[in-house]
């Protein structure tokens, strides 16, 4: 069922984490690409481990929104692949919930399905108290620029068809690309869906005033899109 699904996984000094990533996903999908943005720690040798994954390495740190743009441009040069996952590195994500995600896509003949850690009451008990606002506040701020309708922001777990990947050409290089590919989304008129999904929050984390820095980089792609 999924021989011709890749999960792109962006990876940045993630020795600590990516090994139980990818056991989890080895469990359900065959096809792992890790890109480890210039890692100066061992996650290169920790996903050697794994036989079933593969490695393209940046020779710079260029930021998560470069490193899924190069899983998406390898995406697109195998044609042997129709569906395309992002999951992040940090161990945050479930597996179980890709793959449900990659069965709601095709029934539901979305182009993109984004996860949502509002849909649940379990999946919101996750969500630290002091995120729940900042969260709430962003992706209303994001529907605003996107015109889309959707309930999170910032959700790094998404499926994508291989139509959506083709339209996928990101400028943001950092954590805003999140928001230009809603932006690209809703330009190309895709077909987008949400889809519960749990998040499992660490000790460790972006710190809430990084959503200021992620709003400024909003309004520079939506200006840059607006120019276009």
């Amino acid at each position: 069922m999924t021989s011709n699904v890749l999960v792109v996984v962006a990876a940045f000094n993630e020795e600590q984490n990516i090994g139980d990533v990818l056991v989890d996903l080895g469990g359900h999908f065959s096809n792992i690409l890790v890109i480890n943005d210039n890692s100066t720690d061992d996650t290169v040798n920790v996903c050697k481990k794994f036989k079933f994954c593969r490695v393209v390495n940046h020779t710079f740190n260029i930021g998560q929104g470069g490193a899924i743009q190069t899983g998406i441009d390898f995406f697109l040069n195998h044609t042997c692949f129709d569906y395309l996952i992002t999951f992040d590195g940090d161990g945050q994500h479930r597996a179980i919930d890709a793959y449900n995600m990659l069965s709601f896509i095709k029934s539901s003949e979305s182009d993109l399905v984004v996860g949502t850690r509002f849909k649940t009451l379990a999946a919101i008990n996750e969500i630290p108290f002091s995120k729940r606002f900042a969260l709430s506040i962003s992706s209303k701020i994001e529907n605003l620029i996107t015109g889309l309708k959707l309930s999170d922001a910032h959700n790094g777990l998404r499926v994508f068809t291989r139509k959506a990947c083709m339209h996928i050409d990101l400028q943001n290089l950092k954590m805003a690309h999140s928001t230009e590919i809603l932006m690209i989304a809703s330009v190309c008129r895709l077909k987008v869906k949400e889809f519960p999904v749990v998040i499992r929050y660490m000790e460790y984390g972006q710190h809430p005033l990084n959503g200021l820095n992620i709003l400024l980089e909003l309004i520079l792609t939506h200006l840059l899109f607006k120019k276009q």
